[in-house]
């Protein structure tokens, strides 16, 4: 799969509605991505990933 991270909000969109992929591997995707980096960042003081997969799922 692409590095989601590196489309744009419309790729993103599209990709979404043409089913490219789901709710959940881009929120997957994203999750991913902050552990991986934030150590060096330090963007998020608090990540809720399991109310992040859980609202995926619902969308």
């Amino acid at each position: 799969m692409t590095d989601l991270h590196r489309l744009s909000i419309r790729e993103l969109t599209e990709g979404l509605a043409n089913a490219q992929f789901s709710s959940r591997e881009l929120t997957q995707h994203y999750l991913k991505r902050i552990e991986k980096i934030d150590a060096q960042v330090k963007a998020y003081v608090t990540v809720t990933a399991e109310q992040a997969l859980a609202q995926a799922d619902a969308a």
